[in-house]
C-alpha cells in the first residue's frame, strides 16, 4: 500500500490510484519535474522522521535525509505545498542539531 500511495503521489495523483494508473499505462509515462520532486522531498521528510530521538536516535541519518530533501526543494517554484515544507524540514533540522 505505501508503495502504490508513493507512486500516486510522484504521478502528480495523491491517493488516486486509478489516474495514477492511468498515467503509467503509457510506454513511458511523463510527470512534471516539479510535481516528482516535491514527491520525493515530501518521502524523505517523511522517512527522515525514523531517526528522531524518540524513534532510532540517529540525528545524523536524520540530518542526511533532511539536508537532501531541502536541496531537493531549491529549485522549486515557489508554492504554498513548498513552504510548507520547508518549514517542516527546517524545524526538524534544527531539532536535530541541539
Amino acid at each position: 500500500r505505501g508503495v502504490i500511495l508513493r507512486a500516486c503521489e510522484s504521478a502528480g495523483a495523491p491517493e488516486d490510484v486509478a489516474k495514477s494508473q492511468e498515467v503509467f499505462k503509457s510506454a513511458a509515462p511523463e510527470v512534471p519535474r516539479a510535481v516528482f520532486v516535491m514527491a520525493m522531498a515530501q518521502a524523505l521528510y517523511e522517512q527522515s522522521q525514523i531517526y528522531t530521538p524518540r524513534k532510532m536516535d540517529q540525528p545524523d541519518r536524520m540530518k542526511i535525509l533532511l539536508e537532501r530533501a531541502a536541496e531537493a526543494l531549491k529549485p522549486l517554484p515557489e508554492s504554498k505545498e513548498k513552504s510548507d515544507l520547508d518549514k517542516k524540514i527546517q524545524t526538524a533540522l534544527k531539532a536535530a542539531k541541539a
